[in-house]
């Protein structure tokens, strides 16, 4: 990807990426602790995931505005 040429981009990128991978665990570690109690089927845990993702990805856009404006600001 070309746009990832700079290091800046690369380790935001990097940062949040990691941080939905933590969410998708801790989300999935709550579940399975916790599977007989939910009563989950097939299409609620793609609801559940997908839900879980869109807000993961709300606050990880709103938590990475101070990184991503400090990192705009850094000489390549």
């Amino acid at each position: 990807m070309r746009i990832l040429r700079y290091s800046q981009l690369r380790y935001l990128s990097i940062v949040l990426f990691a941080w939905l991978g933590v969410f998708f665990v801790t989300r999935s570690v709550l579940l399975a602790s916790h599977l007989g109690e939910a009563e989950i089927g097939l299409a609620d845990l793609f609801s559940l995931y997908g839900v879980g993702l869109v807000y993961d990805v709300g606050f990880l856009l709103y938590a990475a505005i101070p990184t991503a404006l400090y990192a705009l600001l850094c000489p390549n």
